[in-house]
């Protein structure tokens, strides 16, 4: 039998607690201990190496096991795993949870800063792996200090050059109220010296924000601008506006080099099918059916005819030559239905700091939302495309009434002529037609409403015949 005289040594560690940028010491993670051993007659055990178990509680008496740590020799009698401790003039010393001599690391569940228990239990001298354990001591010692490299890995406060940095003044995960700073400094300052991202924000493992070191910000799902405008450039650098078709085709917005700065209003409605974009002089465009300012926008080599009709013939139509045109007679006062297909070209400009924003992925949609300031929103979205396409925006406001053309490589400006290009003057609420060869029309008039024209009527099946005196 043994009896046990035991003292705890505390805060024996290297361990460096003041905040440096540059280096940290590593806490130790050992408690060194020492106990004394007697025989049950109070006289020393004989010097030698133990077999001896230490373990931790949370309480005096039962509690939770927190931690064991045996030293014994695992292989029995053989050679290379004897960790028993050595006994000296009835000591011992042990550097607990000293994985390099057998012991076993505290597990980082410890909570150190509640009161704990330590007890320990003696096998004998004999080197074995089975240990013949004489009963855990009772009671157990009370660890009245907690060691100091685990306290100070929870430490509130830290300590640097400036002073004490509290917890309220470290960025916090899931804090339970907001963090407020108060200071003329950045209130977060990173550097990256290397190859890394500045951030990296995920979701279940997938990224949701990304922002590289040379300034490319990645964000996954809709990103919401509550503020007054987005900028995209800078003085130095053109802006340009990148939407995803949702494959690997994408479609450019970008400004062309102006003289002054450019503001353009989006239509407020959709406007009606085959409408095009107008610009009112000032920015300003909306969808009409009528394009061109009145002055100029007339076909190639085409010459223009008022039709007059005992209805009206208010619009403008182009019918294109070359084709035969057959016209059915609904009788007095029938309808004349003429479908032009028109295919307008929706541009607007986003001005950004930075190179290029991207809307969408090579999977998804790319849509641009803008709000109007209330409720509603107006949406630009790619077209299925088979590749890239980049488009210009015009340098200037252009005319009253003009619309947008294209030069056919992604350049837009604003033209008084619009169509297919042309000379000449287009009258103002004239209709536009192109008649088929059969009928010796070959290239376009403009009939005066109300003078010089004729229409016979030759019957059921009959032709339909126009007699213009020019």
């Amino acid at each position: 039998m043994f009896t046990l005289t035991l003292s705890l040594l505390t805060a024996v560690y290297l361990y460096t607690p003041a905040f440096t940028p540059n280096a940290l010491a590593a806490a130790n993670t050992t408690i060194n201990f020492q106990a004394r051993i007697l025989t049950n007659t109070g006289a020393l055990v004989p010097d030698g190496y133990y077999n001896v178990q230490f373990k931790l509680y949370d309480a005096a008496s039962g509690g939770t096991l927190l931690w064991t740590d045996t030293r014994y020799d695992t292989n029995g009698a053989a050679p290379g795993n004897d960790y028993r401790v050595q006994v000296k003039n009835g000591y011992l010393t042990v550097s607990l949870a000293d994985t390099t001599a057998g012991g076993t690391a505290f597990p980082g569940t410890i909570d150190w800063s509640q009161e704990l228990w330590l007890s320990m239990n003696i096998g004998g001298p004999t080197q074995t792996a089975t240990p013949p354990w004489n009963g855990e001591m009772n009671p157990r010692i009370k660890v009245t200090a907690v060691p100091y490299a685990f306290a100070a890995q929870q430490a509130q406060t830290l300590k640097g050059a400036t002073g004490s940095f509290t917890a309220d003044q470290l960025a916090q995960l899931a804090p339970s109220a907001t963090q407020t700073v108060n200071s003329a400094n950045t209130a977060l300052r990173i550097n990256q010296t290397g190859a890394g991202s500045l951030l990296q924000f995920q979701a279940s493992g997938n990224d949701r924000l990304l922002l590289a070191a040379n300034g490319n910000l990645t964000v996954a799902g809709t990103g919401v601008f509550q503020g007054a405008s987005v900028s995209i450039g800078t003085t130095s650098q053109a802006g340009v506006l990148t939407l995803s078709d949702g494959s690997t085709n994408t479609t450019t917005i970008q400004a062309a080099a102006t003289a002054g700065n450019l503001t353009f209003t989006l239509p407020n409605a959709y406007g009606g099918s085959g409408d095009c974009i107008v610009g009112n002089g000032a920015g300003g465009l909306s969808f009409s059916a009528t394009c061109g300012s009145g002055g100029g926008g007339a076909p190639v080599g085409a010459s223009y005819l008022t039709l007059a009709l005992d209805g009206t013939l208010t619009g403008e139509r182009v019918l294109t030559a070359g084709t035969n045109i057959s016209v059915a007679d609904t009788g007095a006062n029938g309808t004349l239905t003429i479908n032009v297909a028109n295919s307008p070209t929706f541009s607007g400009t986003l001005t950004v700091q930075g190179a290029t924003i991207s809307v969408g992925t090579t999977s998804q949609l790319g849509s641009l939302v803008l709000n109007d300031g209330s409720s509603n929103t107006t949406t630009l979205q790619s077209a299925a495309i088979a590749s890239n396409l980049t488009f210009k925006l015009p340098s200037g406001y252009g005319g009253s009434g003009d619309c947008i053309v294209g030069d056919a490589a992604g350049n837009l400006s604003f033209s008084s002529t619009c169509g297919t290009g042309g000379s000449g003057s287009a009258p103002i609420a004239a209709s536009y037609l192109t008649l088929g060869p059969d009928g010796s029309l070959t290239n376009e008039r403009v009939l005066t409403g109300g003078s010089n024209i004729s229409i016979t009527d030759g019957g059921a099946n009959g032709n339909l015949t126009v007699g213009l005196i020019l």
